[in-house]
């Protein structure tokens, strides 16, 4: 077993002030509430702003528990979370957001039911506007249809895993990951945990109405079998068929190539994309 029970990872993005208080309450919950040894991940997706590389630096400088990195640009929330995934040492791997919605305090009650592979924060009432509200109801129908995740189960970011399930998923090779297929590629041993769901404490959501749209495509045509159904059919309409297509829980895996000591980033896989990496001395990798 690792020294380290639970690894926390958070992918970030313009974030920077929130990310102090948010390692200060995951460090109290870890100590104070639940005793056990943890690590926090933290990856800046290709962040803009140099602010926040700038607060990941110090906040992992102060302390070693504290592990940051860096994307060499913005790859989407997927690829940072599975390059923070990657690295992380723990027997259970925790998810969540950037932005304090998803509640630290809220870690034992998904922990309390830790003996199943997966546990997803669910939100009763979620503090969001009406469009945010509307975009995640289509996409949990959308989920339910095209990758088969069970109706009764609701998905969120914010998530803990047993390890064995993460390093499952890393061998998954994908060029735009989606993180709940992946899951349900590799167990059907999810359940659900409410939790609360505060409201943003700082700026603006970062998802737009593109980035909605841009997720709900990635979902239909790189990480479930719907375009193959439609081939499918169309071809038993023209009479082609000659054998039935396999469906496939998620894309074919594309070639990464090695280039000069680092993944092509063009053509990497989601799994170990990061190689533009930035550590601080003494931190071990």
């Amino acid at each position: 077993m690792s020294e380290i029970t639970y690894s926390v990872v958070i992918p970030v993005y313009n974030s920077n002030r929130s990310l102090p208080e948010l390692v200060e309450r995951l460090h109290a919950v870890f100590q104070n509430k639940m005793a056990e040894p943890h690590e926090i991940i933290m990856v800046d997706d290709g962040s803009p702003r140099p602010e926040t590389w700038q607060t990941l630096r110090a906040l992992s400088a102060a302390d070693p528990r504290v592990r940051v990195f860096r994307l060499a640009k913005n790859f989407g929330q997927g690829c940072a979370l599975l390059c923070g995934m990657s690295y992380a040492r723990g027997n259970w791997i925790v998810t969540m957001d950037d932005d304090l919605q998803h509640r630290p305090e809220d870690i034992p009650q998904l922990a309390a039911h830790r003996e199943h592979d997966v546990v997803i924060a669910r939100f009763p009432e979620k503090a969001c506007g009406p469009f945010k509200q509307l975009t995640s109801n289509l996409k949990g129908r959308l989920d339910a249809r095209l990758l088969g995740k069970p109706r009764h189960i609701t998905s969120s970011p914010f998530r803990l895993m047993k390890r064995h399930v993460v390093e499952s998923m890393l061998t998954i090779r994908t060029p735009r990951p989606f993180l709940i297929a992946m899951i349900l590629a590799v167990t059907a041993d999810v359940v659900n945990a409410d939790v609360t769901h505060d409201s943003r404490k700082y700026g603006r959501s970062n998802y737009t109405l593109r980035n909605s749209f841009s997720m709900m495509s990635n979902m239909l045509f790189n990480n479930s079998s719907f375009m193959l159904r439609v081939h499918e059919r169309v071809r038993v309409h023209r009479g082609q068929l000659e054998h039935p297509v396999r469906h496939l829980p998620c894309a074919p895996p594309p070639c990464a190539k090695p280039c000069a000591g680092r993944l092509d980033l063009t053509h990497g896989s989601g799994t170990h994309l990061l190689r533009h990496r930035y550590l601080l001395p003494g931190h071990p990798g």
